[in-house]
């Protein structure tokens, strides 16, 4: 008999990869293992949670971010792609199939065969053929207080008792809990988990204030591969050797003023230039659509990569990339969203590599810094180790 593992995560993306890249990694780790993982399908986006006028106004003033800065970002995003409209060309279905995710998924992401629409569905799920559940990782804790339905789904309130729930790698995308209602969600549904972990320190914080003071600090899944795990599970070509020194930048979005400013940087310095966007609509700049394994492989040949993602900053160092991090302007370098880079690069002494606000100085001097990348393995290496056995631990119990 298989011994399955159920896995609550975000499944759905066409263009994100760091989204679907962890819920590999966690399969792949898990197979490796022995065991048999299968990923929920089941929708659990924050973007399907409705709330109330009120309830709005409640989460903006309990919010990491202010008001204003709320205010501020909304009108420079509106004025931002307004004035830029005719340099962006908006998305159509070619532009997204030209990265293949479908096919990336089907040859290494095993999924439920059925999708799931409803709770009802969720609970019907014969729960009894998996030995464990696991929640995360990606941002699932974001978010679920309003929606039940995703309450249900990434705190795994629908598995019978006796099977162990899990959180691995976890977030909450945040400092703090948000309010009362959120409080009283977590502090009666974490008690029920056999183990939890979190990929942030503040994610670890919050569940300890929650009641959970076993909580711990874990990798995101795709660090639980070395790059070596990496080459030889996408099967990527050897290194192009050029001469020529390679930049490649990867968005997440459209509207980020300073990607163009850098990427007018390097070209003036004589780079190569890659750029990749995830957006839905297809960045003026954008030079290249790529699959997953491309975009790996980008990252993995390039001399330095700029980027605002999370995943994208993870896979450069995990492949001894410099990179250079670009925080959100809206909060402060150590909080909310930028937590989870804050987190990583902080414990391995990059955190100089993660900026706000462009300074041409430290710019120079980011790219002529030779990284102690000895150091950074012994940390990842270390943490590798603990997130790996944290896993054993909490399935085997």
């Amino acid at each position: 008999m298989k011994k399955k593992i159920g896995i609550v995560t975000f499944w759905e993306s066409n263009s994100n990869y760091g989204q679907i890249l962890q819920n590999a990694a966690l399969q792949f780790y898990l197979r490796s293992l022995g065991y048999f993982p299968e990923t929920i399908s089941f929708k659990i986006h924050s973007s399907d949670i409705k709330l109330s006028i009120k309830q709005r106004l409640e989460r903006i003033i309990r919010d990491d971010v202010s008001i204003w800065r709320h205010a501020k970002r909304r009108l420079k995003k509106f004025f931002n792609l307004r004035s830029r409209s005719i340099h962006i060309k908006y998305s159509n279905e070619e532009y997204l199939l030209n990265r293949h995710f479908d096919h990336f998924k089907e040859r290494y992401i095993c999924y439920t065969h059925k999708l799931i629409t409803t709770v009802t569905e969720l609970k019907d799920l014969n729960k009894d053929s998996y030995i464990a559940f696991i929640t995360g990782s990606d941002q699932v804790w974001t978010n679920a207080e309003n929606d039940y339905s995703r309450q249900c789904a990434v705190l795994l309130s629908f598995v019978n008792n006796g099977i162990p729930r899990i959180s691995y790698a976890a977030s909450f995308g945040r400092n703090k809990i948000i309010d009362a209602t959120e409080k009283k969600m977590y502090e009666q549904e974490l008690p029920k988990f056999s183990a939890v972990s979190c990929r942030e320190d503040s994610g670890v914080i919050l569940c300890r204030q929650l009641g959970r003071e076993d909580a711990k600090l874990v990798l995101d899944p795709t660090l639980l591969l070395s790059s070596t795990d990496w080459i030889n599970f996408l099967g990527l070509p050897i290194k192009h050797k050029t001469d020529q020194k390679r930049l490649f930048i990867y968005s997440l979005q459209n509207n980020d003023n300073r990607i163009i400013e850098l990427y007018e940087y390097f070209k003036l310095k004589g780079y190569e230039i890659d750029y990749a966007c995830s957006a839905s609509c297809k960045e003026s700049l954008s030079n290249c659509e790529l699959t997953i394994e491309e975009w790996v492989q980008k990252i993995r040949e390039a001399d330095i990569v700029l980027t605002n993602s999370f995943h994208g900053t993870i896979f450069s160092v995990n492949f001894h990339v410099p990179v250079i991090s670009l925080a959100k302007l809206d909060v402060s370098i150590d909080s909310a969203g930028n937590r989870r880079m804050y987190s990583f690069l902080n414990e391995i002494n990059m955190q100089d590599y993660l900026i706000r606000e462009i300074r041409w100085k430290k710019i120079d001097e980011l790219i002529t810094y030779n990284v102690d990348w000895n150091k950074v393995d012994d940390y990842i290496n270390r943490m590798r180790a603990i997130s790996k056995a944290f896993l054993i631990d909490a399935i085997e119990g």
